[in-house]
């Protein structure tokens, strides 16, 4: 009974340092081991949910050799055998994983003056942007009720330029108290840049309204988009009242903060709008 008991006591232990492998910081030789033990579990029963994601969860962790391709093949595998879609978007995204960290070592080459790979550098990246795309497309579709992929990907348009994309997205994912402020702001700044200043004002200046601090950065970015905007609306309408407000929020943020990006220049341009007007 007594051999019995400290067995129990044995495998209790094994259990609580089983369980502690996520808690502690792995040396290399533990991380091997993990990935062994977690091989062999998932060797023994290959379409268990658990021992799929452990063994993956384990190749990422060491991420050394080939263990993202294994990991990759394994989560698709999974995928075709359980019909899990997080099993599909573990493979998607560790695929951007690598993706990612080959352009870094691409851009750092083309710091460095490698000529050939600058020049391939912005293919490289397009085809980046193409493949977050598809990513986020298929989160959206696998997901409806999800706003983060939404947000995600027309953040992703946004940066491409491909305003007239992203819209239809913010203005989905600004229904959620998460992601309003930073929807808001880039669905207004998105509406001015395809010319439609109104929405683009009007937008803005909700976003302003539900962001608690003006003088954040995104503060700052608020009141600058919708100063540009304003300044745009003024020369296109001759509008003195939209002059005045965009000459009023480059004040504001020149006494904040002077050196923000051209504001100095952007409140003698207001300055100089509102003399003209004035003018007739």
């Amino acid at each position: 009974q007594q051999g019995g008991f400290r067995d129990n006591i044995r495998d209790s232990e094994k259990q609580k340092l089983l369980d502690a492998a996520d808690r502690i910081t792995k040396t290399d030789d533990v991380k091997d081991q993990l990935v062994e033990a977690a091989k062999a579990d998932y060797d023994s029963r290959p379409e268990d949910v658990p021992a799929n994601k452990t063994y993956i969860k384990r190749l990422l962790e060491r991420g050394k050799g080939d263990d993202e391709k294994i990991a990759y093949n394994v989560a698709l595998k999974a995928h075709e055998a359980t019909g899990q879609t997080s099993f599909k978007q573990q493979a998607m995204e560790i695929e951007l994983r690598v993706m990612k960290r080959q352009i870094a070592s691409a851009r750092a080459k083309a710091d460095a003056g490698d000529e050939g790979i600058a020049a391939k550098l912005p293919g490289y990246e397009k085809q980046f942007l193409a493949k977050q795309v598809d990513f986020q497309l298929w989160r959206v579709n696998a997901f409806p009720t999800d706003n983060a992929p939404r947000f995600e990907l027309g953040r992703l348009y946004f940066s491409a330029g491909m305003y007239k994309e992203a819209i239809p997205h913010f203005q989905k994912s600004q229904q959620e108290i998460k992601y309003r402020a930073m929807s808001l702001a880039m669905l207004g700044e998105a509406c001015g840049k395809i010319g439609l200043t109104d929405p683009a004002i009007d937008t803005l200046k909700q976003a302003l309204a539900n962001h608690s601090d003006p003088s954040d950065d995104l503060g700052f970015q608020l009141r600058y988009a919708l100063m540009m905007t304003l300044s745009e609306k003024a020369r296109n309408d001759r509008s003195l009242e939209a002059a005045q407000e965009a000459e009023k929020l480059a004040s504001g943020i020149a006494v904040s903060r002077f050196d923000y990006r051209d504001i100095q220049d952007k409140y003698d341009e207001a300055k100089k709008l509102v003399a003209e007007l004035r003018a007739g």
